[in-house]
């Protein structure tokens, strides 16, 4: 995992705070995770480019916001609170980049290899 130069009880207040919608914890933490969440998409977002890398990054925050699940200090430190929301948001951009190349195939707008062999199949 990333090791940061921050308190974690201090990020745990922080990432609380930021769930519960407090404008500046969500403007320190950000800035104060903002390597350590880069560095986390380039080790595990494999295979995106950087600009799908960093909709990782935006998408874990959104993630956070969108509070399905609560942080609980107690059962884990911020980042692995925040590498699982990254894992769901890598799904979430590779399935929403697969979804933008279908529609552009199935739109006749992408003239790519896969394009004409599926046009070349009987």
């Amino acid at each position: 995992m990333v090791k940061s130069n921050f308190d974690p009880s201090c990020t745990a207040e922080l990432l609380a705070a930021f769930e519960r919608g407090n404008s500046e914890a969500q403007k320190i933490l950000t800035s104060r995770l903002e390597k350590d969440l880069h560095s986390m998409a380039d080790q595990i977002a494999f295979g995106l480019s950087p600009d799908q890398r960093e909709d990782v990054v935006q998408k874990t925050w959104m993630n956070v916001l969108e509070g399905k699940t609560e942080y609980n200090p107690s059962r884990s430190a911020p980042l692995t609170y925040l590498s699982l929301h990254m894992r769901n948001a890598i799904r979430q951009v590779r399935s929403s980049y697969a979804r933008a190349s279908t529609d552009l195939l199935h739109r006749g707008e992408c003239k790519s290899g896969v394009l004409r062999r599926r046009q070349a199949r009987p």
